[in-house]
Parts: C-alpha cells; sequence; structure tokens
C-alpha cells in the first residue's frame, strides 16, 4: 500500500519522526480532554489504553509510508511518560481558550492515512473528542 509518495519517505530526517508525531498527537489530544499533563498519560491506566491504541495508529502510517521504523509503539508512550510534568501546547492553549493547533497535530495523520483508506478510528474519535471539548469550553470560540 502506497500512503506517499516513495521519494518523499525516504528523504524523512530520520524515520523515528513518525513516533514524534505519534507522541504529539497522542500528548496533544489526549490533554485537554484528559485534563492531563504529559507523564500522566503515558503512565495512567485510564489513558493508557487509548494512547498505546492512537500510537500503534501513527506507527502503521508511518510504516505505510514507506520508512523503516526501529521503534515499536510502546516507546512512544515510554516518551511521553518521561515527559513529566510537561504540560502540553495544546493543553496550554485549550486552558488559556486560544485556537488549538488542529491541522498540524490531529488533521494532517487523518488526511494521510485517508489517502490509501488506512483506518484510524482511535484518532479520529481521540482527535474529535478534543476538537469537541475546544468548542463547548466556557468563553470558546467557535472551533468545531
Amino acid at each position: 500500500m502506497e500512503l506517499l509518495n516513495p521519494s518523499l519517505a525516504s528523504t524523512a530526517p530520520w524515520p523515528g519522526h513518525v513516533l514524534i508525531l505519534g507522541a504529539v498527537a497522542v500528548g496533544c489530544a489526549l490533554g485537554p480532554i484528559a485534563a492531563a499533563i504529559a507523564g500522566q498519560i503515558g503512565r495512567a491506566d485510564a489513558l493508557r489504553g487509548c494512547a498505546q491504541a492512537v500510537a500503534e495508529e501513527m506507527t502503521r502510517l508511518g510504516c505505510a509510508a514507506g520508512l523503516s521504523l526501529t521503534e515499536e509503539p510502546d516507546a512512544c508512550l515510554h516518551a511521553i511518560a518521561q515527559a513529566g510534568e510537561h504540560v502540553t501546547s495544546m493543553c496550554q492553549d485549550f486552558d488559556a481558550r486560544r485556537t488549538l493547533e488542529y491541522e498540524a497535530i490531529c488533521d494532517v495523520p487523518l488526511a494521510l492515512a485517508a489517502r490509501p483508506g488506512m483506518p484510524m478510528p482511535v484518532s479520529e474519535a481521540t482527535f474529535a473528542l478534543t476538537r469537541h471539548a475546544a468548542a463547548i469550553r466556557p468563553g470558546a470560540n467557535a472551533e468545531a
């Protein structure tokens, strides 16, 4: 299954960039809806299952793009857990009632997956919940 132009995948700065994309997507999207700091997302049992599923979807996305990934999805969760007390930028924006960075963090991976029809149900649901939470928070801009 070809997701991206193979030349784009071969020029990736390093294969782990999909791992980072996964960590960012998981941490940023779950932070606002769970009111959690980054480290909690990788450690808390209640959030870990969702975070694991999003990381697995992002890993499949990277593999479909032709990247040879050496890291497992668990490495994404480990990276998030190691972030400790870090409040993600999306969580900071959420708390400050600023517009969230949906396009880069949530919409781009889903658009890439949609090209070949790759299902990303957990990512889609997580990102939709984040968008909804932002839209209904008091004093929010209409973003949904």
